[in-house]
């Protein structure tokens, strides 16, 4: 019966629409707690712009918060500690929060 209604049907609990960061993220989230997700992206083409160029201290936390954590093992990716803003040949660094980075540079040395 669960079947049909799936994949006959195309019915679920839950209909996400759009597989961004969100769309993806939340999709998991509630496909983990048992539900039936729909993921809907109306194109899979490659976008014209830089994309996920950088993955911030908060994002990390929230692939850890997902129980995710292991995407990003074996990732061939530098290590990034904050900003760097040039204005006028001024540079100022801004480094990201002392705990926002807990966890994550310990693990990818």
């Amino acid at each position: 019966a669960e079947f049909v209604r799936r994949e006959v049907h195309h019915e679920a609990d839950v209909v996400v629409v759009g597989a961004g960061i969100f769309g993806c993220a939340i999709a998991w989230a509630l496909g983990n707690q048992g539900r039936s997700v729909i993921l809907l992206e109306k194109s899979l083409k490659e976008p014209d712009r830089i994309v996920g160029e950088l993955l911030q201290p908060g994002g990390v936390q929230a692939l850890e918060k997902l129980g995710l954590r292991d995407c990003l093992d074996e990732i061939d990716a530098i290590k990034v500690f904050g900003y760097d803003v040039i204005y006028y040949g001024d540079e100022v660094r801004i480094p990201y929060p002392m705990d926002a980075n807990d966890g994550f540079n310990e693990k990818r040395s």
